[in-house]
């Protein structure tokens, strides 16, 4: 058997948004823990999340003065960045030459592509992670260039070369890994005596009786929320007064969110099948939704998600692997102004594998939340099992390990 690789110094690229910097913090984390005398580095943006982010996990920094390409820019910003280009991969230079990392990976963001590129040049052994189905074009073009290209979805491998792209995952935290392991052991042991009571006492028509909230409704947008399910869930909750939601709103519209539940009352609508809301003239506290949580932020985020029987959310790559480590039941509302439609996208391949539902944002209203809420209500165990074993197939354990070790002995 060989022997296994020991590196010396790593450098990881990433920003812009937690989707690229978390993966590469895990990834961080795994080399650390297989080798905990590496020295590790990053590169990003001084504009992006990781320059505050970076440096409170103890990882050193290097700040690229780069901006944005992509098409929904305007062509000043897009002028700006190409004129800044010259200086930026001079930069480049710099770090490689002074660092001298044995490996180069880059997980998206305005800076990782200067590295990358550069680091590829220079002959260095380089490495690209690819979240989403379709990548975007700066990974298209960095392919052709670097050693290996990870993917998380298998409908992402046509579009790079076969004999140097692997499909090993997202690479999430080791507390997913272990809930993973968990919910397959559960699957395999035994399946659950409710169904078969329900069956024998009849009571599989009526789905809906004696609840008491014991369904339970997780829905949040990100770190940031969503305007579109702030503004919503409170009606759903009204129309739907046996089901328990929690509702994280994001920490810039939390208190706005609280203000505006203060001044509203439940109104029925003329057929009395779905409850609106209108505004009320005075300021006094509203007691019209026991049955709704707001909260700024999920904190720890895990445990919510374990707590839920379904999940209304977007479809960033990030959430919709730590869902399917724990083969949660979702309705991805996928965020129409994300770049290439790619959260549309990612959602689409769960949806075609049969582990979630998709509800484009043109088409989300009351009445479509209200009306799958329904639906999830009148599905038996066993057809909510089968949606958990096909969310759960989605994802792939021990991704971060196999990538540090693969990316390591390349």
């Amino acid at each position: 058997m060989n022997r296994e690789k020991t590196l010396k110094r790593i450098l990881l690229s990433g920003g812009g948004t937690g989707g690229h910097i978390y993966p590469a913090l895990a990834l961080a984390e795994e080399f650390k823990k297989q080798n905990p005398k590496v020295e590790i580095r990053f590169v990003g943006s001084a504009r992006g999340l990781e320059a505050k982010i970076i440096p409170e996990k103890g990882f050193k920094l290097y700040s690229l003065n780069i901006g944005p390409l992509h098409s929904s820019v305007g062509r000043m910003q897009q002028l700006k960045t190409f004129c800044a280009l010259p200086l930026v991969l001079l930069h480049c230079l710099w770090i490689l030459i002074t660092f001298r990392p044995e490996r180069v990976m880059g997980f998206g963001g305005y800076a990782s592509g200067p590295i990358v590129f550069m680091a590829s040049l220079l002959f260095f052994k380089t490495s690209i992670w690819e979240a989403n189905v379709q990548p975007g074009i700066a990974n298209k073009i960095l392919a052709k260039f670097v050693k290996r290209c990870y993917v998380v979805f298998e409908e992402s491998l046509k579009f790079f070369p076969t004999d140097k792209t692997k499909c090993f995952g997202y690479p999430v935290r080791h507390s997913f890994d272990v809930l993973y392991d968990q919910k397959m052991q559960n699957l395999r042991a035994h399946i659950t005596d409710q169904n078969t009571v329900k069956e024998n006492n009849g009571l599989a028509t009526n789905p809906t009786e004696s609840l008491d909230y014991s369904l339970k409704v997780l829905v949040f947008g990100g770190s940031q929320g969503a305007k579109v399910l702030n503004d919503l869930i409170p009606n759903v909750a009204l129309a739907n007064p046996d089901i328990k939601f929690t509702l994280q709103t994001g920490l810039k519209n939390y208190d706005q969110v609280l203000q505006k539940l203060n001044d509203l009352k439940p109104v029925p609508s003329k057929d009395n099948a779905v409850v609106s809301i209108e505004s009320r003239e005075t300021k006094s506290k509203s007691n019209s939704f026991p049955n709704l949580t707001v909260l700024p932020f999920l904190d720890p985020i895990i445990d919510h998600y374990v707590q839920a029987d379904v999940i209304i959310c977007r479809s960033g790559a990030g959430a919709l692997a730590e869902l399917a480590a724990i083969g949660a039941y979702c309705l991805f509302v996928p965020f129409a102004l994300a770049s290439d439609n790619h959260q549309y996208k990612n959602a689409l391949a769960l949806s075609e594998r049969g582990a979630a539902v998709v509800l484009e944002e043109k088409n989300l209203t009351l009445a479509s939340l209200v009306h799958f809420l329904d639906m999830f209500k009148k599905k038996s165990k066993d057809e909510q099992r089968q949606t958990h074993e096909k969310m759960l197939a989605f994802f792939k354990p021990k991704a971060t390990f196999n990538m540090v070790q693969d990316f390591t002995n390349l």
